[in-house]
């Protein structure tokens, strides 16, 4: 998760970890981190690296077009990207 304005904590990711381990998904590694969720997103992918994002289904799925935060991690990201609308 990203923090942006103080808008999620601690208290976010230990819920978005407690659902992810109910559906049977154990993250291999999750942080919290502070700045601009593109471009923090964006600095985490590399070659042989796949982030998973959601989005929050208000964009077009076949045009491509999620929204902000996704559309700028896809023009930027330097591994693979898994899309969960």
């Amino acid at each position: 998760m990203v923090q942006e304005e103080g808008r999620v904590d601690e208290t976010t990711l230990h819920q978005a970890k407690g659902l992810l381990h109910e559906l049977g998904v154990d993250p291999v590694s999750s942080s919290l981190l502070q700045g601009h969720p593109a471009e923090s997103l964006t600095a985490l992918t590399a070659s042989g690296t796949l982030l998973v994002m959601g989005t929050h289904g208000r964009g077009v799925f076949l045009g491509l077009r999620f929204g902000r935060t996704v559309d700028g991690v896809v023009q930027g990201a330097q591994g693979s990207i898994l899309i969960c609308p």
